[in-house]
């Protein structure tokens, strides 16, 4: 009798292990990234190429309130990210191309979203290329620090299981020993 098809590519029923602390400690780092990211830009976009980002001219190189509330933002999104990742990690069957579609499309939408906001077409593409690097450097960042938080989720359940004078070494963790 021939197996079904299917049946090669079930799910498996174990998942492998998360380091969640990892995972989410990459986050909060990723936050600040994010969040340094949009302020270099509209500084650049400011001081260097004289464009009125987020703010008219009068207000100076730092712009106003605006500004501060756009990197909050930024930051909110790489949290949420690390979220969604979370999720990902724990529930999908292809989590890091999940994670990949979940970007780029979000990032489109960063991208093409201050072409409907009515301002300046420099102060548009000032923003639209900010949430572009914003949107690349929570994609990679994000998605390292699950490839991390998933290798070392493998070595602690291997360690774990292994008896004492059989525990794996591993040089790309150094001297660490969970």
């Amino acid at each position: 009798m021939a197996r079904p098809r299917h049946a090669a590519r079930a799910i498996p029923a174990v998942r492998p292990p998360i380091d969640a602390g990892r995972l989410w400690a990459a986050g909060v780092a990723t936050a600040g990234v994010a969040a340094l990211t949009a302020i270099v830009g509209f500084l650049v976009a400011r001081a260097v190429f004289g464009v009125p980002v987020l703010a008219p001219k009068s207000d100076g190189v730092w712009g106003n309130a605006n500004t501060p509330t756009y990197a909050l933002l930024a930051a909110c999104a790489g949290l949420v990210a690390t979220g969604i990742m979370h999720l990902l990690l724990r529930y999908a069957r292809a989590p890091l191309r999940s994670f990949g579609w979940v970007m780029f499309l979000g990032t489109a939408v960063g991208i093409v979203a201050p072409f409907a906001s009515g301002a300046t077409l420099a102060a548009t593409i000032v923003t639209a290329v900010v949430n572009l690097a914003t949107g690349i450097a929570v994609w990679m960042l994000v998605s390292a620090a699950a490839s991390s938080a998933l290798r070392l989720g493998l070595v602690r359940a291997h360690m774990a299981d292994a008896p004492a004078e059989e525990a794996p070494v591993d040089a790309s963790l150094g001297s660490f020993r969970p």
